[in-house]
């Protein structure tokens, strides 16, 4: 009889193993984005050549060629969030503009002459006015490097990202790797709002349940 009892015992708790499992049902959520973000602009140069009055001889001298990889400002995302239980997985497939600028390092040196200009005295260690040093030179010379773009090009590509992290209705949720990282809120059980951290700082959208 006890052993009929124990038998009996393991199987009621064997049904209700199965019958939890059944009630935490996997969950899905989905969205497909196009984000078009303010591209920075580049100010008109305002600078002012507070040399040409002086008229000194100039030199420039190209040194060396720099190259800058970034993002461009149209993104189209592809995202799934899967919650099983207490935790969640989420996948993006995101298509974006990558932008490669090529910048040219110039110095220029320029050598001033002894003497005076109006109100200005040049000597061989500065630019004075009244006595009062406005530019600080170096036997006569001022040096300085720039940066100019010579060439820019844009070319399509497509990245993908796969993280996890347990699951919550009312905190964040960070899902990162060494380069990447994403920031989940639900608004309600049927819709989390995601946004990218890193390696820049965007908004994607709001993904929606299944």
């Amino acid at each position: 009889m006890t052993k009929y009892y124990i038998a009996a015992t393991l199987f009621v708790i064997l049904c209700s193993c199965s019958s939890e499992n059944e009630e935490t049902p996997t969950l899905l959520y989905s969205g497909e984005f196009i984000n078009t973000y303010n591209e920075g602009v580049t100010p008109p140069d305002s600078h002012i050549n507070w040399w040409s009055t002086f008229n000194p001889q100039i030199e420039n001298k190209v040194i060396g060629y720099d190259t800058i990889v970034s993002d461009g400002n149209h993104f189209k995302d592809r995202v799934n969030y899967e919650v099983s239980g207490n935790f969640g997985n989420l996948s993006i497939l995101t298509e974006k503009e990558e932008i490669t600028r090529i910048l040219q390092i110039t110095v220029s040196t320029k050598t001033f002459t002894e003497g005076e200009i109006g109100n200005y005295e040049i000597r061989h260690n500065g630019i004075f006015q009244k006595g009062e040093l406005m530019i600080a030179l170096s036997n006569f010379q001022y040096v300085e490097q720039s940066s100019a773009e010579i060439s820019k090009n844009k070319v399509s590509v497509s990245h993908a990202f796969e993280g996890s992290a347990p699951h919550s209705y009312d905190k964040s949720i960070i899902i990162r790797n060494a380069q990447e990282e994403y920031v989940l809120n639900s608004i309600t059980k049927t819709q989390i709002r995601i946004e990218q951290i890193r390696p820049i700082k965007r908004e994607i959208g709001v993904i929606e349940k299944n």
